[in-house]
């Protein structure tokens, strides 16, 4: 077959086959190109997004970190106050044991203050210790209104 039988192969038309085929070339070239720079911003955005990741990983593992030492913090926290609280119970007591004691000695110091008259005027009869009505001669046995525990004194 000759070459001469294909249209616009031969001749000096507006178009000839060889032109169209150049053209296409260079439109192929140009597509070339373009999906080229397309696939490098697909790459480009595909690192992009893995650094993302990464960072939200990263951002994941420091926040569960921070939660546990918040729970923790919180803990010893908890730990601390109730060791407060227990200490100022105990403060409170010994602050009632410590009030009992001295108004007891208050009280020991006023009755020694009183003269007789002003006991005789109250009508309280003073006996000698071995005529208390708690007098005993056991020194084991403990009159029960001195068995007073401190937990019972408020």
């Amino acid at each position: 077959m000759s070459l001469n039988l294909i249209p616009r192969l031969k001749g000096t038309g507006s178009r000839r086959a060889v032109d169209k085929v150049a053209e296409l070339e260079a439109v192929n070239s140009d597509l070339r190109h373009d999906m080229a720079k397309v696939m490098n911003r697909q790459a480009a955005a595909d690192d992009f997004f893995a650094i993302l990741m990464n960072d939200v990983v990263t951002t994941n593992a420091a926040l569960e970190q921070e939660r546990q030492r918040r729970e923790l913090a919180e803990t010893e926290l908890a730990q601390a106050e109730a060791a407060v609280e227990l200490r100022d119970q105990t403060i409170a007591a010994l602050e009632r044991r410590l009030a009992v004691v001295s108004l007891a000695e208050s009280a020991a110091t006023k009755t020694q203050e009183m003269s007789i008259a002003e006991i005789r005027r109250h009508c309280i009869k003073p006996v000698p210790l071995h005529q208390a009505p708690f007098a005993t001669t056991d020194p084991g046995r403990v009159p029960p209104t001195w068995a007073v525990r401190d937990s019972e004194v408020a």
